[in-house]
């Protein structure tokens, strides 16, 4: 509906633009066209010059238009696919947070009495395989002492060797 009033505007101001040219409008293929005129010089046979030169013009303006609204369509029709875009950008990123909160919900229910001194704090990929130590250190506010690894294998152990793509479950000491 808006493309079609812009088509319609558009239409007007070129007949209007036509029309005050002053005159007896402009030359058409080599007619001095009058738009007012009646055509009624020429033989029925014969096609009127100015009559097709005035439906060439508004023919060449509906195109026009027409592109013009096209244009403005593709364009709309671009901007809505990079909003839906982020939009799915922003729940595969909320999917995998609530997935990675899932998970260490999981090991905390799974968690024996004795394990209950100790909290979670989150889970970690091993991109290389390095000490953990630098992992629990990479653990923002963590403190080396009260910090530990505490994957069921790993219990007691300071620095195991860890290869990549191990999930590392850090722990604290819960006070």
């Amino acid at each position: 509906m808006k493309g079609t009033k812009k088509l319609c505007c558009m239409i007007a101001l070129a007949m209007l633009s036509l029309l005050l040219m002053g005159g007896g409008g402009p030359d058409y293929n080599g007619c001095d066209c009058d738009w007012d005129s009646d055509s009624s010089s020429y033989e029925a046979s014969e096609p009127d010059p100015c009559q097709i030169a005035k439906r060439a013009a508004f023919e060449k303006g509906q195109k026009a238009g027409r592109n013009q609204a096209e244009s403005v369509a593709e364009k709309n029709r671009m901007e809505l696919h990079q909003e839906i875009d982020l939009k799915q950008a922003t729940i595969d990123k909320l999917k995998a947070e609530m997935k990675a909160i899932q998970e260490v919900a999981k090991i905390e229910a799974e968690q024996k009495p004795e394990d209950l001194q100790t909290q979670l704090i989150k889970i970690i990929t091993v991109k290389k395989g390095y000490w953990v130590k630098k992992h629990v250190d990479e653990v923002e506010g963590s403190d080396i002492r009260a910090t530990y690894i505490c994957n069921s294998w790993e219990w007691g152990k300071a620095n195991p060797t860890v290869f990549p793509g191990d999930k590392l479950k850090v722990c604290k000491f819960s006070e």
